[in-house]
């Protein structure tokens, strides 16, 4: 199926509550991965988090950040429309490197492949802005990376 545009007047009817949306764009992204991403040890949905757990887990597992959002008026300080750029993490937690990368590969390629569905609920031109690898946890004794993502709303 081709890609949609919203041309015209149209983006008004994808238009989202300025308010709700930090919360909304968290859980739209935890299902999309959920339903989308295998779990490597078959514990079904429950390895995807919207914050890290605070029992006992296993490795491999995925948390998507609390998002951050700048917003601001379409085309100057007189326009009555808003525009929001929303940016969340997404960590990837795994015992070992390969896997961690392997998974993170999994999530970018979802993201490409999802934009149509984030589009439908108001999240416009999704799009990874970082992908790195952060500090080895000793404690833990886990590798993470991290995949920012980035999101257009209008409100």
């Amino acid at each position: 199926m081709p890609e949609q545009t919203v041309t015209g007047a149209a983006w008004i009817d994808k238009r989202v509550d300025m308010d709700r949306i930090i919360s909304h764009a968290q859980k739209l992204v935890r299902d999309l991965l959920r339903v989308n991403l295998t779990d490597p040890i078959n514990r079904g949905a429950l390895w995807i988090f919207t914050a890290f757990p605070r029992r006992e887990i296993q490795y491999p597992l995925i948390t998507i950040s609390q998002p951050t959002m700048s917003k601001g008026p379409m085309g100057g300080s007189d326009c009555l429309v808003e525009e929001g750029i929303i940016a969340l993490d997404i960590s990837i937690y795994s015992k070992g490197t390969l896997e961690r990368d392997e998974l993170a590969d999994a999530v970018l390629a979802l993201e490409k492949s999802k934009r149509l569905d984030l589009r439908d609920y108001g999240l416009f031109d999704a799009r990874v802005t970082a992908c790195y690898d952060a500090e080895f946890d000793e404690t833990k004794e886990v590798f993470r990376k991290i995949a920012v993502i980035q999101f257009v709303i209008v409100g």
